[in-house]
């Protein structure tokens, strides 16, 4: 993989970055509000309600990332691409799974998966990606 390819993967690889932080910090609030339902802690309350904040900023940032993944995904003319691309960056699909779904074996959803980055990069729609 080139570099100019590996720069877009990780770019395109953020989005589901946060929402596994986003998924850790819901597990988090709610052990917390199992802990404080038992307590009634005024501390307690005001930490619960911090991270209640904090998720709501990150679910606010996974929304505007994933809109722009969308967008840029969406500018690639090729259908099946485009499909293996909302699989993988959007859906937090494998490519062995994905390879499953498209009956393929897993070398050729690698290969086309590095069109898809190429076809992003020659459009420069990976310039919406300004993260």
């Amino acid at each position: 993989m080139t570099p100019e390819q590996e720069l877009l993967r990780d770019k395109l690889k953020y989005g589901g970055d946060v929402y596994k932080h986003i998924e850790s910090l819901r597990l988090y609030i709610r052990e917390n509000e199992n802990i404080q339902s038992g307590l009634h802690d005024a501390r307690m309350q005001e930490l619960i309600q911090q991270q209640n904040s904090e998720l709501k900023w990150e679910y606010n940032r996974l929304l505007d990332i994933r809109c722009k993944i969308d967008t840029c995904i969406r500018t690639i003319d090729d259908e099946e691409l485009k499909a293996l691309l909302i699989m993988r960056y959007l859906g937090h699909i494998s490519t062995l799974e994905i390879a499953e779904k498209m009956h393929y074996g897993r070398n050729t959803v690698n290969r086309k998966h590095k069109a898809a980055l190429n076809k992003l990069i020659e459009s420069g729609a990976d310039k919406i990606l300004d993260y």
